[in-house]
């Protein structure tokens, strides 16, 4: 593609732009017919060659519905390619429509209770936002109800209006590492967004953090850098990407479609030069590297030598917690040292336990203040999340962290600038905050381990905490030795640079 514009906005569609409401559909149709009706009307748009194809279904009495719409343009290919695309969800329509009549029927014969709503509604709107001479840009919006049930999706097209062809959403963005960006960005506004919401609820702290971790996971599976997760995108004609995610996908139901907007000019490095050029966007400054800092010797612990023995790191993110106390004793029955990235406001609640872990001969690392993801902060409030932490746990135990793991592990160049210390993270990730079965979380800590690993935990899960036993009396019987983070990299490191293993 040379040139292209995704200038999607969905907005109140155009008084020109004519659809029909289930309620509508109730009023132009004989209440008391017993056939299928479909009315099909072609009405005109603001725009200059493009019309508006709508088809309105009764069916079962009234019981099935469906309202669908989409554009008519001048060009042969591109209608047949959005009829193609709406005629997938009539089709889809008839055959839950005719399952759900065959459930209906099953349930009057069975109860006699007749249905007073439909059992089948499926409707399908759209808006032409951007239409040029070249181009044309459709947003879908789409709801399923079945019964109770409800999905609503939102999906974009775009078109070359000379040739018909469809232009890939990807062909806006240089390369595919846009999917990585927007996932990283989305996925952080949409967790300060649950993060803000929890501020305002009434309950238990336990029940609040449940609420935070619930959300938390389906907002991580929901951004996955995957072009399905990201098949929303839309941009407005005042330079700002939307991103809709389908009803149920980064929330409950009762969140319906969700949306986030980002400022193409924080993206610009990612945009096509003819999409800047279109939205006057500059093209990115490429960023100097700072310059190399010197090396830094860990703080070595123990005699262990991990280039004889076979080591392995247990680090424990995110505390400490109620649990951290019970996760102490566990580790010194088996005599096995750990590295805890602590967040400073849960240490500054808990400074007895931030003692303890220290006098068990075990090493303290930095997880910023309060968990927010660096890459959104300035420069200062990246300082200060880091400086914060540091001094509170300076001032409990004369022990500055010698480590940083940032949350989510999200770094970029900023972030770097602005640590003075190595950056860890880890070659384990068992996803413990998904909470998988006991006997799944063991093998995920314990099977794909190697000499030199680090594995990732979090102290503020009980059963993580629970499972800590067997793991350390796995990999002792497969021969690993328990060492800090120190001991496994031992080699001088570098602030800024980023470790996950030996």
């Amino acid at each position: 593609m040379k040139y292209v514009i995704a200038a999607v906005a969905l907005a109140a569609i155009s008084a020109s732009v004519w659809f029909f409401s289930t309620d509508q559909m109730r009023t132009m149709m004989p209440a008391d017919t017993t056939t299928n009706i479909e009315v099909v009307a072609t009405t005109t748009s603001k725009y200059d060659n493009i019309n508006v194809k709508t088809i309105e279904r009764r069916e079962h009495e009234g019981r099935s519905l469906m309202s669908v719409a989409y554009p008519v343009t001048e060009n042969d290919a591109i209608n047949q390619s959005l009829e193609i695309v709406s005629n997938d969800f009539i089709s889809e329509f008839e055959q839950v429509a005719a399952e759900q009549e065959d459930l209906y029927q099953d349930y009057l014969a069975e109860t006699g209770t007749v249905a007073n709503s439909a059992v089948a509604n499926f409707i399908q709107h759209f808006d032409v936002s951007f239409a040029n001479d070249t181009y044309v840009a459709i947003a879908f919006d789409r709801y399923q109800n079945t019964g109770g049930t409800g999905q609503s999706t939102v999906f974009a097209k775009i078109y070359n209006r000379a040739t018909g062809d469809e232009i890939p959403l990807r062909d806006l963005f240089t390369d595919e590492s846009y999917l990585q960006k927007l996932s990283d960005m989305a996925r952080t506004t949409l967790i300060k967004r649950v993060e803000s919401t929890a501020q305002t609820l009434d309950g238990s702290p336990t029940a609040i953090a449940e609420f935070i971790e619930r959300n938390t996971e389906l907002i991580t599976a929901g951004t996955e850098p995957t072009p399905d997760n990201f098949d929303g995108l839309v941009i407005g004609e005042d330079g700002t990407l939307t991103i809709y995610f389908d009803k149920y996908q980064v929330g409950p139901g009762s969140d319906g479609i969700v949306s986030i907007e980002i400022p193409l000019a924080d993206i610009a490095e990612l945009l096509t030069p003819e999409v800047r050029e279109i939205f006057s966007i500059a093209a990115p400054v490429a960023v100097q590297p700072p310059p190399t800092p010197a090396p830094i010797q860990p703080q070595v612990t123990s005699d262990v030598d991990c280039d004889i023995a076979k080591c392995v790191a247990l680090t424990f993110d995110d505390g400490p917690s109620v649990y951290t106390a019970t996760l102490l004793d566990t580790l010194a029955t088996y005599n096995v040292p750990a590295t805890f990235f602590v967040l400073g406001k849960s240490a500054k609640i808990q400074p007895n336990t931030i003692a303890d872990i220290v006098a068990g001969g075990h090493e303290l690392g930095n997880h910023t203040w309060d968990h927010k993801d660096l890459r959104t902060l300035s420069g200062e409030d990246i300082d200060a999340q880091l400086r914060r932490t540091d001094d509170l746990i300076d001032s409990i135990v004369g022990v500055r962290p010698q480590y940083l793991r940032p949350p989510y592990g999200a770094i970029n160049d900023t972030v770097r600038a602005h640590v003075d210390v190595p950056i860890v993270l880890w070659t384990v990730d068992p996803e413990d905050w998904k909470r998988p079965p006991h006997a799944e979380l063991i093998r995920r800590m314990t099977q794909p381990v190697q000499s030199g690993y680090i594995i990732l935990a979090h102290d503020i899960h009980q059963p993580t905490v629970a499972a800590v036993p067997e793991v350390i009396a796995a990999l002792q019987a497969a021969g690993y030795t328990f060492v800090t983070v120190s001991d496994i990299l031992r080699q001088p490191t570098v602030a800024g640079q980023t470790y996950r293993q030996r």
